[in-house]
């Protein structure tokens, strides 16, 4: 690694871990406030493992932070979106601000491999 890469690798595994549409999908409800692991199975579509594993995935990257009450587990961002709609994200002491274009706040559940959607 060169000197002109110093410090870039924690950038770059941000960058990693957002260039996933389903933490990218997570996170921008988060952005919203906190909310529990079945909030988030209900309004991704998603199931519940693997909204698991990918909140597991951001949980290692510090990009959420999760309290527990009882037997649920509430997510939330660590710190509160500039704006409706949008993310910042420390990145080993650089700030990576998400704001896409549109976003939907009700997207559509995924459609499993090999069935057509809808039209």
């Amino acid at each position: 690694m060169g000197p002109d890469t110093v410090g870039l690798e924690p950038l770059a595994e941000v960058i990693r871990v957002l260039a996933d549409i389903t933490r990218m999908r997570l996170l921008l409800i988060l952005g919203e406030g906190e909310v529990n692991v079945t909030t988030l199975v209900e309004r991704t579509g998603y199931d519940q493992p693997s909204v698991s594993h990918h909140l597991g995935i951001l949980r290692r990257c510090r990009l959420v932070l999760a309290r527990r009450a009882g037997k649920q587990v509430f997510y939330r961002l660590p710190a509160a979106p500039p704006a409706p709609g949008m993310i910042c994200v420390d990145a080993g002491g650089i700030t990576v601000r998400v704001e896409p274009k549109a976003v939907v706040r009700e997207l559509p559940p995924p459609v499993p491999a090999g069935i057509a959607p809808p039209t």
